[in-house]
């Protein structure tokens, strides 16, 4: 099966069979991020962090004290963040050999 393109050249595209739809309004991202009330020095757990828009958001908010640990099932995704972030040592990117032990938690 084709994937189809992705909008940005080295991001890995959509895959239907996880059902990806990214968010990508930094105005919807910002508010979503405002919501959350993240304070720096906060620990805080991304689920399916995609592209990694929002993990933007959370990692500037988090700051160098804090912690933000994004898991996303999607293993080319999560090599693109964790290029991304590799600066970043408040940011940890886990991926799907880190998920067996929350699916065996239904967590998800």
């Amino acid at each position: 099966m084709r994937r189809p393109p992705s909008d940005a050249p080295g991001v890995p595209a959509p895959r239907k069979r996880f059902g990806q739809h990214f968010l990508t309004d930094p105005r919807i991202l910002a508010r979503i991020a405002d919501a959350l009330g993240i304070r720096v020095g906060d620990a805080v757990v991304e689920i399916g962090p995609g592209r990694g828009a929002l993990t933007g958001q959370l990692v500037d908010r988090v700051g160098p004290s804090g912690r933000l640990t994004a898991i996303e099932v999607d293993r080319d995704l999560a090599a693109h963040l964790r290029q991304a972030y590799a600066g970043r040592a408040e940011c940890e990117i886990r991926s799907e050999e880190h998920t067996s032990e929350l699916q065996s938690r239904g967590l998800i």
